[in-house]
């Protein structure tokens, strides 16, 4: 398997673990295939970001801040055994996006593709914040410990 197909069969890989429970959670909302098909554009936006991010790390020699960015999406998925990030950032992406798009949870008319595309987007974003802090973090006692070493990247 060539380069680009391992990047982008371990960011499919990263990014499906790390919305799970918002799928557990979500697949009422997900009713009808525009809805359903919304979620999973939404996902695949994700797994191409991550993907090209993961790719110009490798092309510019960002070796540590690349196992740091795929540690960071590690860890954030394991966090889902205590879900309170994702149920968060569920409900604050439902809210942002009834702010953004008038969409009405309630109202299963208003569950179509671009409103769960939006949900699941910005619950994406929210969730980045997250593994982009970890990331930061294991970045950080990476460089810190490869400092300590004498092996300065």
């Amino acid at each position: 398997m060539s380069f680009i197909n391992n990047v982008f069969a371990r960011w499919s890989m990263l990014v499906l673990l790390n919305v799970i429970m918002s799928i557990l959670f979500a697949s009422d909302m997900m009713s009808t295939v525009p809805a359903f098909m919304g979620v999973m554009f939404g996902i695949v936006v994700f797994i191409l970001v991550y993907a090209l991010i993961d790719i110009q790390l490798f092309k510019k020699g960002k070796e540590t801040l690349r196992r740091a960015l795929q540690g960071g999406a590690i860890i954030t998925a394991l966090s889902q055994f205590y879900p309170v990030f994702a149920l968060l950032a569920g409900a604050m992406a439902i809210d942002a996006a009834a702010i953004l798009t008038g969409f009405d949870i309630g109202n299963i008319t208003q569950r179509n593709f671009f409103s769960l595309f939006m949900v699941t987007v910005i619950e994406g974003l929210l969730l980045s914040v997250i593994v982009f802090i970890i990331t930061f973090l294991i970045w950080f006692l990476m460089v810190a410990k490869r400092s300590l070493e004498g092996n300065d990247e």
